[in-house]
This record gives C-alpha cells, structure tokens and sequence, in this order.
C-alpha cells in the first residue's frame, strides 16, 4: 500500500471519481490540491463541503494544470486526456501519474482475479 502522509497530491477532475479519491486521500494523511478546469461557481457546493479540510486547497478555471509537476503524485479523472502537454511534463519530472482505478489495484489487500 502507498504512504501518503505528507505526500503532495493533486487530483485532476472533481466528478465522482475525483471525489472518492480526494477523500481517501484526506484519510490518509496527505496534502491534496483538487483541481477542475471549471470554475468553482459552476461545482455542486454540497461536493465542496464535503471535502472543504485543511489538508485540501483547489485550483479552479483554467490554470488548474498549472505546477502539476511539483506534486509527488497525480490522479486524474479518466474524462482528462493524459496526453495533455502539462501532464507529459510532470511525467517527465518523476511525478507518478495515475488512476483511482490503479489506485484500488495497488491498495486492495484481496487477492484479485483477472
């Protein structure tokens, strides 16, 4: 399982999967930067409260791919293309890239049949 305490993670895209990802993330102790191309104004603000912690700042409109290569790791939604200039440039300075679908792989403790 991935330590992410104090770890810096953004997560790219606050639909349904963004959101799941952001709170597990809460849980386990790391630094998120939620980022949605749409402007705050157009996010459900029931979805806002429900993560609104701390350890979470947001980045909305669009400069929500600015700095992504400064993050330890990236989660983005699978409606972000992941061959977007910003997101090959974070990969190409050892941010790991990844899915909440990855995610779940690298946590679950069963064992899965493929």
């Amino acid at each position: 399982m991935i330590d992410f305490k104090d770890k810096k993670v953004a997560v790219i895209g606050l639909g349904v999967e963004g959101l799941s990802n952001v709170k597990y993330l809460i849980r386990h102790s790391a630094s998120v930067s939620v980022r949605d191309v749409k402007e705050e104004k157009d996010i459900d603000q029931e979805i806002l409260n429900q993560i609104k912690n701390p350890r979470v700042d947001f980045v909305f409109g669009p400069r929500y791919l600015e700095e992504i290569e400064n993050f330890d790791f990236v989660f983005r939604s699978p409606g972000i293309r992941p061959d977007l200039p910003q997101i090959e440039q974070a990969k190409k300075k050892g941010v790991e890239v990844s899915s909440n679908t990855k995610l779940f792989f690298d946590s679950c403790l069963a064992k899965l049949l493929v």
